[in-house]
């Protein structure tokens, strides 16, 4: 039964995917500059505009990626040992003799998106230097404000204070004069109390022989 069991497990099990072998040229082009764009296309596909489009060419460089192309590109495929790099060469030679003017389009074209974009970044960088001069402006003005309001504010705390002050004093009545002392105080430099009216009113009503014996003493004095 053990025995059964095991076998049926080894006819469930299912043999993994085989990895596909990649084709005989790739072997032959991985030495070629750019090498990436040559593994990922196949040989009769091979074009030099398609090319400088995958390794992302500037137009700076037109004069060595041209020589690269003619100089070491063609040779290495028209000489290779296999048909389909030896044909794809052929046709690439052709292609080059042939179409010159739609090369030099080519790297005009080039030419003039990278400028395209160059002016591009330097007018979004204005735009950028612009708007933080902007954003610096309004918040300088922001502190400013903010800073006005609050000295405002405090002056405005500060005056209230002083009217309450004023308020209070003038609930207590006018200040007493060096005059009023000199009518108050005795001929002979003695010394007297001042009495106010509230003071003699009360004093009139709470003891009536005492309020007498102080209007006495006023007339006798």
């Amino acid at each position: 039964m053990e025995e059964k069991h095991t076998t049926s497990n080894k006819k469930a099990a299912k043999p993994g995917k085989k990895t596909a072998k990649p084709p005989v040229w790739s072997v032959f082009v991985k030495g070629l500059p750019g090498s990436a764009y040559f593994l990922a296309t196949e040989p009769q596909l091979y074009d030099f505009r398609r090319y400088l489009e995958y390794i992302k060419a500037r137009s700076v460089d037109r004069q060595k990626l041209s020589s690269t192309w003619r100089s070491v590109v063609l040779p290495w495929l028209t000489t290779s040992q296999l048909p389909v790099l030896r044909d794809a060469g052929a046709r690439l030679e052709k292609e080059w003799a042939r179409e010159t003017a739609a090369h030099d389009q080519f790297w005009s074209r080039l030419e003039e998106t990278e400028q395209e974009e160059k002016q591009q970044r330097k007018s979004m960088s204005t735009l950028k230097a612009q708007a933080y001069e902007r954003f610096d402006a309004v918040q300088d003005l922001i502190v400013a404000e903010t800073k006005a309001a609050s000295e405002k504010a405090k002056k405005k705390v500060e005056k209230g204070d002083g009217t309450a002050s004023s308020l209070s004093g003038s609930d207590q009545g006018p200040p007493r004069t060096a005059s009023d002392d000199a009518a108050t105080s005795p001929s002979d430099g003695s010394t007297t109390t001042s009495v106010t009216r509230p003071q003699t009113d009360g004093l009139a009503q709470a003891n009536p022989e005492a309020w007498e014996l102080l209007m006495r003493a006023a007339v006798l004095k």
